[in-house]
């Protein structure tokens, strides 16, 4: 399509190969377009956008250098190159785009032994995986409160003394003959109880910290099981979960995830600050509100105790 200004600019692009020449006119044949097409409103028509898709999809898949491993489009079509009225409901495109759709794919990926998706981030399917892995894990807490003792009544009384005695605190109808004549009483000996007052707004505190251990041994399963060369054994699926389902820093992940699910569920997670800490040989710390809780996921996602296997590479790329 286009003029010869435009042929020309774009001819030096051209393969000539009879594979793609062969892909395109197929295209143009069932888009029922023009080769030298010079009114392109048609290209335009919005309700048409899904089928076009479709089309320019399928003949051009085997051009790719790798072929795709999912459906890319959230439409379905059949032997005439018409898109389904209904959505074929397994499009990565569209249940990407939600946070129920990203853990849908993810979990179904891990349940069937898949890798990772090519066409979502690594973060992505993992943060959302174990979202939908984790159990919420109930956490029970004492507000923070604060104690003092109050005065509630004087167990006797005793002559008002004005020169240490409040005398606000006298009693009028309380009277003392003494040798300078007659005194008011003042409450001695008080008995008290303690109260107990909170010292913040929620039942929860204002901040949540969660500790994890980042150290080598967490590559390892709960036996610490181990080949020769001393790395790690039977942790294991480690096709989508690179560090393995049985690992213990697998389980740590999901303790992690269950907590924060938990505090998501009752509507506290919001509105409290969260921190991390990641211990080793080194420690590091994060800390943000809620709207910034992804750091605090990623930081979890680069455990040093990975560093000596492939898995690290990984880390290294998607989340660092």
């Amino acid at each position: 399509f286009g003029d010869n200004a435009d042929r020309a600019l774009l001819k030096r692009h051209y393969s000539n190969e009879k594979r793609i020449e062969e892909a395109v006119k197929k295209t143009i044949q069932e888009l029922n377009l023009q080769e030298d097409i010079q009114d392109t409103s048609s290209l335009f028509a919005r309700n048409q956008w899904p089928r076009m898709a479709s089309v320019f999809a399928r003949n051009l898949a085997e051009l790719l250098d790798v072929t795709p491993t999912e459906k890319l489009s959230a439409y379905s079509d059949n032997n005439n190159g018409q898109p389904d009225k209904q959505e074929a409901g397994n499009g990565v495109e569209q249940k990407a785009a939600t946070k129920e759709g990203k853990e849908e794919i993810a979990y179904g990926r891990y349940k069937r032994g898949d890798k990772l998706s090519p066409n979502i981030t690594s973060f992505e399917q993992l943060d959302s995986l174990y979202r939908r892995l984790a159990r919420a894990i109930p956490v029970k807490v004492e507000a923070m409160t604060r104690e003092q003792d109050l005065a509630i009544a004087p167990l006797n009384f005793r002559p008002f003394d004005e020169e240490r005695d409040d005398v606000r605190k006298l009693k009028p109808t309380k009277l003392f003959f003494t040798d300078n004549g007659i005194t008011f009483g003042y409450g001695d000996q008080q008995l008290t109880v303690t109260e107990r007052s909170k010292v913040q707004k929620r039942d929860f505190p204002d901040f949540k910290m969660c500790i994890l251990d980042n150290s080598g041994s967490m590559a390892y399963n709960l036996n610490n099981e181990h080949d020769s060369q001393g790395k790690p054994v039977n942790v294991g699926n480690t096709s989508f979960i690179p560090w393995g389902d049985n690992s213990k820093y697998h389980y740590a992940l999901l303790g992690f995830y269950g907590i924060e699910n938990f505090l998501q569920a009752q509507g506290i997670a919001q509105y409290i600050g969260h921190g991390l800490s990641l211990f080793s040989s080194s420690t590091r710390y994060q800390e943000s509100d809620f709207r910034d809780i992804q750091r605090l996921r990623k930081l979890a996602f680069t455990s040093q105790c990975f560093q000596n296997h492939h898995h690290h590479v990984l880390f290294q790329e998607y989340f660092l």
